[in-house]
């Protein structure tokens, strides 16, 4: 029955495509909610939180169209929308999959940037980002060891930060684990614990 289903659905998709031409239903799909596309994929942004005076987390709920990601410190392209122009920018994402389509990046806005500053400080929950596929192998294996040294510089330290919290819930406090983290930055007191 479900295969007979699959099926009708296909064959009204593809009328439903001879019938829209050039465009295809999905276009129109993604004009009534960016979500809603699987041909473009996009993201709504679901929570905004300041981190510290230049960074900014922001919690993205992803459409259907995004493939998702597998691991904690792979990296996403995000596309932001400013006076007309598409910006794109990679961030890594900093949460675990849980299958709610979820996903978190934080931001730190870079002085003379265009989409960073946009991001750290004017985007409203709500707003449509666009997404491309997730990338990147820089990731803990699983379940992460008890003990963890972590090493960072510059803006390496998102994926890192991302990472101790892994190590800590999945050992708890102390003795359960031994977790350190050195980071070389170029001004003290930014980091945030």
């Amino acid at each position: 029955m479900v295969g007979v289903l699959q099926h009708l659905a296909r064959t009204v998709w593809q009328g439903a495509g001879r019938l829209t031409t050039p465009l295809l239903p999905d276009d129109f799909l993604a004009v009534v909610d960016p979500l809603w596309s699987a041909r473009w994929p996009a993201g709504r942004l679901e929570v905004v939180r300041a981190e510290t005076a230049d960074a900014t987390t922001l919690v993205v709920r992803a459409g259907r169209g995004w493939s998702g990601h597998r691991a904690v410190g792979q990296y996403v392209p995000v596309g932001v929308g400013i006076d007309g122009a598409l910006h794109w920018r990679t961030y890594s994402i900093t949460t675990p999959p849980d299958g709610s389509g979820r996903f978190a990046i934080t931001v730190r806005a870079v002085p003379d940037g265009q989409a960073s500053p946009h991001l750290a400080h004017r985007v409203r929950l709500g707003e449509t980002l666009r997404l491309g596929p997730v990338q990147g192998d820089f990731v803990l294996p699983g379940p992460p060891p008890a003990r963890l040294l972590l090493l960072t510089g510059g803006i390496g330290i998102t994926p890192v930060v991302a990472y101790a919290a892994r190590a800590r819930r999945a050992h708890g406090p102390p003795p359960g684990h031994r977790a350190g983290a050195q980071h070389a930055g170029r001004r003290p007191g930014r980091l945030r614990r």
